[in-house]
């Protein structure tokens, strides 16, 4: 009875072999229930060889029974498992993100309300998002919820202030995917403007759109445009949008003309965190309409410098007269300044307007300096000495205003 009980005891521990875990620990103690079967199943053996006892014949054969049935199974499935094997890797493995690839197009309707200062801008566009959503295999839009669908989260990086409305989905027609996510993205966008040139400045209106919820091992964007995916790298990929077909029939920027339409992707490393995203960013360089700006200014004071040069052609002797129309001329100056310094963006530097402002203003200074230089040679007695200062002043003037204006131009548009 003894022996009898014993082998129950191990049948009991064989058949209870085959939920193991699938691990290496697992697979090791199936080892030892190995091995105490076997040795088990032989003591059975002798002992049934000895005293010929048919009981113990047949719970031999049951015993043969449960190794084939329970323990080689177990095993066998421990084995062919890969956590088994290797555990770390497996969970590594099952906790790998899921790459998706999706394409972007997009249409832009208008961009208003520039602020030169602030380098803001109104941006109302649309957008549309196309990838293959495995939800969706083999099944239409309409059969399954949308609210399971999968969700790139996009942001607007370079926005304080937007909205996306019009959210849809829709069957997708692009090929290699079959869903798609349409927006129509409205806010208020910045970019820092460069105004050293002002009003003979280019700057770039950009949108710059990035997941919040998804990074570069998780999600990669290609243009729509171009047929095989992007392969990133670490410059950006610049892609030639035809305005025709991405901008809008009456697309005009207020006082700009837009010189060409881009497409930038990159990955974006933060610096805090090293984290990379993968960002999908529209540029339009575009160049400032100066037309305007040069008649109603720029003309406007090198007349006033031209003005300066008619003071010193009254008469010499007449300080009184020329002092009168050369402090006349300077107010007009500053009233004009104190006019465009209401109109023009206030910035730490100085902008290229504000240098013509302080050119008057250095013409102004050198006509008060010849103009008093040649009344105290009068005073002194040294008339003659005086009349041809005056006329020297009156040859030079000219000459250095029209340099120092094509040395002006030259350096800071040049």
């Amino acid at each position: 009875m003894y022996q009898q009980s014993k082998i129950m005891a191990v049948c009991q521990i064989v058949c209870k072999s085959q939920n193991a875990l699938r691990t290496k620990r697992d697979l090791h103690n199936l080892g030892y229930t190995a091995k105490f079967i076997e040795r088990g199943w032989w003591r059975t053996a002798r002992r049934a060889q000895s005293i010929g006892h048919p009981l113990h014949w047949m719970l031999l054969w049951a015993l043969s029974i449960a190794l084939l049935l329970c323990l080689n199974p177990a095993i066998v499935q421990a084995q062919d498992s890969p956590d088994a094997t290797n555990p770390a890797a497996a969970e590594a493995t099952s906790a790998m993100p899921e790459l998706r690839r999706v394409k972007v197009s997009f249409f832009l309707n208008s961009i208003t309300n520039i602020d030169n200062k602030n380098g803001s801008y109104d941006v109302d566009c649309y957008l549309d998002f196309y990838w293959f959503e495995p939800l969706l295999e083999g099944k239409r839009l309409e059969e399954v919820d949308t609210a399971t669908l999968w969700n790139p989260f996009l942001e607007a990086v370079n926005s304080q202030y937007y909205q996306m409305n019009l959210i849809s989905y829709a069957n997708s027609l692009e090929p290699r995917t079959n869903l798609r996510l349409s927006y129509r993205l409205l806010g208020t966008f910045y970019n820092r403007f460069d105004l050293a040139r002002f009003p003979f400045d280019r700057q770039t209106f950009t949108i710059q759109l990035e997941s919040g919820e998804f990074d570069s091992s998780q999600l990669l964007f290609d243009f729509i445009e171009v047929e095989s995916p992007t392969v990133y790298g670490d410059r950006p990929v610049v892609h030639q949008a035809p305005k025709g077909k991405y901008l809008a029939p009456d697309f005009s920027i207020p006082e700009w003309t837009i010189e060409d339409a881009q497409v930038i992707q990159q990955i974006r490393v933060l610096p805090y965190d090293k984290s990379s995203w993968a960002q999908f960013r529209v540029d339009l360089p575009a160049v400032r309409q100066w037309n305007g700006y040069f008649w109603r200014i720029f003309f406007q004071l090198f007349l006033v410098q031209a003005l300066f040069w008619a003071v010193l052609f009254l008469r010499s002797e007449n300080l009184q007269y020329r002092l009168l129309l050369l402090f006349t001329l300077l107010m007009v100056a500053v009233i004009f300044n104190l006019v465009l310094l209401q109109n023009l963006p206030h910035t730490a530097y100085l902008t290229f307007m504000e240098r013509y402002m302080l050119l008057t203003y250095a013409a102004a200074a050198l006509t008060a300096l010849a103009t008093v230089v040649i009344s105290l040679l009068h005073q002194s007695g040294a008339d003659q000495v005086g009349l041809r200062v005056n006329a020297l002043s009156r040859l030079l003037y000219p000459v250095l205003m029209i340099v120092s204006n094509g040395v002006l131009f030259w350096y800071v548009l040049g």
